[in-house]
Formats: C-alpha cells, structure tokens, sequence
C-alpha cells in the first residue's frame, strides 16, 4: 500500500499528469534515500553536490534526476554496499517496490555508481486513474561518489527536513557554483550541450553566488589536464564568452524544458541574456 505521505506530497504539488507525477516522486525519492544515507553515515565520507543539491537545499526552480557525491579527502575507501540497502529498505517502507542495480566497472573506479529503480505504475494508477504506461515502467535515480578529492572547497551542514530530520553535508554555495562553472566551460556530454548547466550558471548569478575562485581553478587543471599558472575574473568571463558565442542556445532550451513547469522561463534563455550576465561574475 502506497503510503500517506507519498499521496500527500503529489496533491501539494498539484500534480495531474504522468511527466509530473514522475518529477514529484523522483524528487521524493531523492530525499528518501539521502535520509537513509545519512543515518547510515555516508556524510563521514562524502558531501552532497551538483543540481539536485542546488534542488533540495537552495529551491531552484527545475527538477533534477541524480544524487552526487563527492569525497571530502584523499584516500577514502568507499563501498555503496555498506550504504545502498539503507535505502531500498527507506523506499520499501513508503510502499514502492524497489530494486538497486550495479554496472560492471563502477565498484573500484574513479566514479562509484548505484541505480535505484522503483515501479510506479499502482501509484500512478491509485493516483491519476487510468494511465497509458507500462505496467512494469521503471523510475530511476542514479546516485555516484567521484573518488578524485579536489582540494579548495569549502563546506556546509544543511538539514533535510522531510520525509524526516537528516543532517547531509553539502558543498557550500561558492564552491557549488565553482563545480558547476568548471563544468559549464568543459564538459564533454555526447557532442549535445546540457542545458541543465546553463539554466544553473544563471540561478547562481541570480541568487549572487561569489566564485571560490581556489576551487575552480583547481576544478579547472583537473578537467584539463594541465597547469594553470594564473588566473583572473577577466579570464573566466573571457571563456564564459567564448563559451556562449559557440552554444546552441535551442538546445539548451530543449534539455531544460522537461525539467521545469514554468515554460515560460525558455523565452529568457538567449545568447543574448548569457552574454550580458558575464560581466556579473564575482569571486
């Protein structure tokens, strides 16, 4: 039996459709598992980072799929299996039947990988009616640990408030928009843009994020692969430029639009608005 607090949540949230339904419940069962993890003490090991961090803990405004962690110093050992069965049972105990699944090479590398996945159909039946789906649809959260410790960041403890009180440390908000700069300026994502990064460079900007500067140089030799002797605000925004002149902003708005309600916001996402908002930048 689905539990009272899952049906609760998708009336909060006004939901009437599969897309929605999905969003709402995968954002739950995020924070499901982040309880267990850290009641399971994860957060000795790792800090909570990346979009769905920005989600859960700083209310931006566009749902996000994975759970991303990253080591807090050198030489950590790390296994998902003293973690991973925390939440399955979490899960289970809202009535969702769960499964966890593992991908061979993802135990011992640089990137450690677990895939929840939950069938949803009885609740999108209970919840919606009569529904076009699969019965044996899936919803999946991946969550990864990187391994590779990147010194300069610096750290907060923020309280998970639902479905109950957790402490889950978190990268502090400097540092997060450092992690998501370095990406926007790098990543390398099947020769398609990910205008996930784009729409997050903005709510930074927007919600007056300050560069740790330390840590995205860091961040930066790390992706690639070289020494940067020095670097300035005039150098970031000059590859912030260089950056957006090259962008297909209609595929940044393609990537962003399943992810928000207000679609609206798409109309913002220009070359223009992206040009203009680099003389924002502060560390």
């Amino acid at each position: 039996m689905i539990n009272n607090y899952i049906l609760q949540s998708l009336n909060i949230n006004k939901v009437s459709n599969i897309e929605e339904l999905e969003n709402v419940l995968r954002e739950l069962i995020q924070e499901i598992s982040l309880c267990a993890l850290a009641r399971k003490g994860l957060f000795n090991k790792v800090a909570f980072y990346g979009g769905t961090c920005l989600r859960i803990f700083y209310r931006l405004g566009r749902f996000s799929e994975d759970l991303d962690f990253n080591v807090i110093k050198d030489n950590v050992e790390f296994n998902w299996d003293d973690y991973i069965g925390s939440c399955k049972d979490a899960i289970e105990s809202f009535g969702l039947s769960t499964t966890i699944h593992k991908k061979e090479g993802y135990d011992d590398g640089e990137i450690r990988r677990r895939i929840i996945k939950v069938r949803y159909y009885e609740l999108a039946k209970e919840y919606l009616g009569d529904v076009q789906m699969n019965k044996e649809q899936l919803l999946s959260v991946k969550l990864e640990v990187s391994m590779q410790y990147t010194h300069g960041a610096s750290y907060d403890v923020k309280t998970l408030v639902s479905p109950n009180f957790a402490s889950v440390l978190c990268y502090d908000f400097n540092s997060l928009f450092a992690g998501k700069l370095c990406a926007l300026l790098t990543r390398g994502w099947a020769h398609r843009v990910k205008g996930r990064d784009f729409y997050d460079y903005m709510f930074y900007l927007n919600n007056k994020a300050k560069l740790n500067i330390i840590y995205f140089k860091n961040k930066l030799e790390n992706s690639l692969g070289e020494k940067i002797n020095n670097i300035s605000l005039d150098y970031i925004k000059e590859m912030l430029r260089d950056k957006f002149k090259s962008t297909d902003f209609e595929s940044v708005r393609r990537d962003i639009k399943p992810f928000v309600n207000d679609k609206h916001i798409l109309d913002a996402i220009t070359l223009e608005t992206f040009m203009n908002s680099v003389d924002s930048l502060e560390y």
